[in-house]
């Protein structure tokens, strides 16, 4: 990617987390880390207005990442920017809901490099993307 891009990362597993952080390292990708899902609004608007979007793992073991879509959609500084759910398990119902509650996109894990660059790239170049964006 030509432009420095700047995510924030929301996930509580660190294996995700190692995962996520080598992919995003090889595309040259900015990030920062939150693994509890609490304070996220504090932290995306320290980031602000350099952040690029939002990735949400949809199994937070401590908060609940529907909520926090939704307190950044009703967020006037952070309504604006793309939220990405991450699932290792994905449904048509989960598909359904992700598309209800407000979130740009959705990607499955595994996270393939190639797809997952092009996806991030539409997500943040402002198309709603609400699909199993990475297979």
């Amino acid at each position: 990617m030509s432009n420095i891009i700047q995510v924030l990362v929301v996930d509580g597993d660190a294996h995700n987390l190692l995962t996520l952080s080598a992919l995003l390292k090889t595309l040259d990708i900015r990030y920062k880390r939150n693994t509890t899902g609490t304070k996220v609004l504090q932290q995306a608007r320290a980031m602000s207005p350099r952040l690029d979007a939002i990735l949400v793992d949809m199994n937070l073991p401590d908060a609940d990442a529907f909520a926090i879509c939704h307190a950044l959609r009703n967020d006037p500084l952070l309504a604006k920017i793309p939220v990405i759910a991450m699932t290792s398990q994905l449904s048509d119902d989960l598909l359904q809901r992700v598309r209800q509650n407000g979130f740009t996109g959705l990607v499955a894990r595994p996270f393939p490099r190639k797809q997952f660059e092009v996806y991030l790239q539409r997500i943040i170049s402002g198309e709603r993307a609400v699909e199993n964006g990475t297979h």
